[in-house]
């Protein structure tokens, strides 16, 4: 059996994310309005709407406010949209019309990206622009302007899922077999059981981000370096919550907070607890007086809700 899971996992890794196919019904929609792709950093948000810009047969542009901070210029002037794309056809040296595909990414980094998406809704042509960015929700608390509420479609892209993961793993035929015993109510013969288990605990080890199951392909086996990646990623988490914070101290809270979050999940009782942050804390402690959301709330679920039905956030 082992020597069958090695054979399926030779060749070139292959990432297929479901959430093109959300991509594709957008772009055909003859009233669609700018789209905004939230989630956390390096869960495929970049590498997902580049390759649907390849392959959709249109011509694109990616503007990427973090690495070229200078783009920001080109919507201080106006926001509105033919005079962006003059300025931007200007700045790039290529024509940019209403057929071209605008990917803002990173557009946490610059307020005006965000504003604009209002008026590239408003504008009788149908503008193709997908926007993505990270750590959204602290940049709109700190929003000197109004965000375009009910003129962007808002998405969420999260870590991959099981089903993406064997596709990765070029096991296609196993999870049709799968997929087909579920409807039918049908027991999976012992060999595949066991086969599709031992995937199963390697995703459990390997989790759903992009870079680690590219290892976990590359490698064939849950390696030391798919947890060097997993530290790498919490560092960069923990980095972001210490440049976000208001001040060190809101810093140290949100740290807390987070570094209690595999206690609270192994816990019998699933309910988010404040004393389990630090002895005898409470709400107020981490500036939550009464009558205030949970941590989380106002949001769109998080996949823990999926995946974990009996915990409550």
């Amino acid at each position: 059996m082992l020597s069958l899971r090695q054979k399926s996992l030779k060749g070139v890794f292959s990432m297929k994310r479901h959430f093109t196919e959300t991509l594709e019904n957008w772009l055909q929609d003859p009233d669609r309005v700018p789209l905004l792709l939230v989630g956390a950093r390096q869960v495929g948000k970049t590498w997902v709407i580049r390759e649907f810009c390849e392959s959709s047969g249109r011509d694109y542009v990616t503007l990427n406010f973090e690495s070229s901070p200078s783009l920001a210029s080109v919507f201080r002037d106006s926001l509105e949209p033919r005079e962006i794309l003059r300025g931007l056809s200007a700045l790039l040296g290529k024509k940019i019309t209403a057929e071209t595909i605008l990917f803002f990414d990173e557009i946490q980094k610059c307020e005006e990206a965000i504003t604009s998406l209002k008026y590239f809704c408003e504008a009788p042509e149908k503008y193709a622009v997908i926007a993505a960015g990270s750590l959204l929700g602290v940049k709109l608390k700190r929003f000197n302007t109004s965000f375009p509420v009910g003129k962007v479609k808002i998405s969420h892209l999260y870590p991959m899922c099981f089903t993406e993961f064997l596709e990765a793993a070029g096991e296609e035929y196993l999870l049709e077999y799968i997929q087909n015993a579920y409807r039918e109510h049908k027991a999976l013969p012992e060999a595949l059981h066991n086969k599709a288990l031992q995937y199963y605990q390697d995703y459990l080890f390997v989790g759903g981000m992009p870079r680690c199951i590219a290892r976990y392909i590359q490698e064939k086996e849950c390696d030391e370096g798919i947890r060097e990646i997993q530290r790498d990623i919490l560092t960069a988490y923990s980095a972001d919550m210490a440049k976000y914070a208001d001040s060190a101290v809101e810093g140290a809270k949100i740290q807390a907070i987070y570094d209690s979050l595999p206690r609270q999940m192994a816990r019998e009782n699933p309910k988010f607890k404040y004393k389990e942050v630090r002895q005898h804390g409470n709400r107020r402690d981490f500036g939550l007086g009464d009558g205030a959301p949970d941590p989380g709330c106002g949001a769109a679920p998080p996949p823990l809700k999926t995946l974990c039905p009996g915990k409550q956030f």
